[in-house]
């Protein structure tokens, strides 16, 4: 077996194989993951607050803090 093989087989391990539900559950929470983490760095290097960016958004606050909390 290569590496990537073995790389491969590790994945499948850890996050289940390709096409199953807990690999799709898996990926969805990596995507929320990423989408909380570029929100909240685009946020702060914006220097806007929390409040600030739910009234530009016309959200609210705890909305905003759910986002970044991957909630």
């Amino acid at each position: 077996m290569n590496k990537l093989n073995d790389f491969s087989a590790k994945l499948d391990e850890i996050l289940g194989k390709e096409g199953s539900d807990e690999r799709n559950e898996n990926r969805v929470l990596a995507m929320q993951e990423y989408v909380s983490e570029s929100l909240l760095k685009a946020r702060k290097s914006s220097g806007l607050s929390q409040e600030a960016l739910a009234k530009r958004i016309g959200t609210t606050k705890a909305y905003v803090s759910k986002i970044e909390n991957g909630r």
